[in-house]
């Protein structure tokens, strides 16, 4: 199964509150993750200087094509938040993955989605996003 790794920074911003946000630390995090699980068939995608508000990103729209196609069955992010941060565009990003039986993994979060239970769990990650876009 082909795993995609989505990262995104807003800015050139690197830190918050000392923790290294930028895209290398994010790919590097991921790669680990997925060499620990052993998982080998992965593609990146990355959007720099991208706001989580908007969903007019290019390597999203690439990745949701690869979804679209077949492609892709895992998407793996470092926080949820690298997915979107306007809760309306990420209700559709979510229906995206449940249409496309694509499973969900968030690091920070130690969050598993899989596509069943991305209505079953809505509210939680609703109310999770809510918590992420105040901080």
């Amino acid at each position: 199964m082909k795993c995609a790794l989505y990262a995104r920074v807003a800015c050139s911003q690197k830190t918050v509150n000392g923790m290294d946000l930028g895209i290398e630390s994010q790919i590097t995090r991921m790669q680990d993750y997925c060499k620990s699980k052993g998982f080998k068939d992965v593609a990146i995608f990355e959007d720099c200087a991208y706001s989580g508000n908007d969903t007019n990103r290019p390597s999203l729209k690439r990745l949701i094509a690869s979804m679209e196609k077949d492609e892709i069955k895992m998407v793996i992010v470092t926080d949820l938040n690298r997915l979107g941060r306007n809760l309306g565009n990420m209700e559709g990003l979510l229906n995206k993955f449940y249409v496309n039986g694509v499973t969900i993994i968030s690091l920070s979060e130690n969050l598993t989605i899989l596509p069943h239970e991305l209505y079953e769990n809505f509210s939680s990650v609703n109310s999770l996003m809510n918590l992420l876009h105040r901080t």
